[in-house]
């Protein structure tokens, strides 16, 4: 395949891609009581395994829902705080790493073929100096914490795990503590 054609190939997929998260999303937002009642029925049927492969699921594909709705959830049905947290951390621990070396593995090429070398160093640079703290928010706030995007941008293993994987679980630690006094 010619080097234009891939592009060409590349832009189709992405805007193809971006027309499936954008109608996930939609969907998710106009059935968000549907999606939630299907997460909290897996709860409720199949405890801390449902909430441990649901976090695996959560981290590794990009989504609206975060793990921190299934430590809602667990919190609403009294299971177990402990058991919720190891759940939760192990995981996010698991599923991050994949998305980390799928992103690693696979993302890097298609986003260099999309952008170009250039531009592919200058956001390996900033994604390992600036962008680390980018990650670091993304792991406590809405804004979407991507693993596979993280790896697909070069960013360091070191770095993903002082400032993703660590701060995720540390937050997942906070949101248990909270829940669980509050509720």
């Amino acid at each position: 395949m010619k080097k234009g054609s891939k592009k060409r190939a590349l832009k189709y997929f992405a805007i193809f891609m971006t027309i499936v998260f954008a109608i996930s999303f939609l969907y998710g937002v106009f059935n968000y009581t549907l999606v939630q009642d299907t997460l909290s029925t897996q709860i409720e049927d199949y405890g801390f395994w449902a909430i441990f492969l649901s976090t695996i699921f959560l981290e590794i594909i990009p989504q609206y829902l975060s793990p921190h709705n299934t430590l809602l959830i667990a919190a609403l049905f009294e299971l177990n705080p402990y058991m919720a947290f190891v759940s939760v951390a192990l995981g996010s621990i698991v599923g991050s790493l994949a998305g980390f070396i799928i992103g690693r593995k696979y993302g890097y090429g298609i986003v260099e073929e999309f952008l170009g070398k250039k531009k592919m160093k200058e956001l390996e640079y900033g994604i390992n100096h600036r962008g680390k703290w980018f990650v670091f928010i993304t792991t406590f706030t809405p804004i979407p914490y991507v693993p596979v995007a993280f790896a697909a941008l070069e960013m360091e293993w070191k770095n993903f795990i002082i400032f993703g994987l660590i701060p995720r679980v540390l937050t997942y630690l906070i949101v248990v503590v909270l829940l669980y006094t509050v509720l």
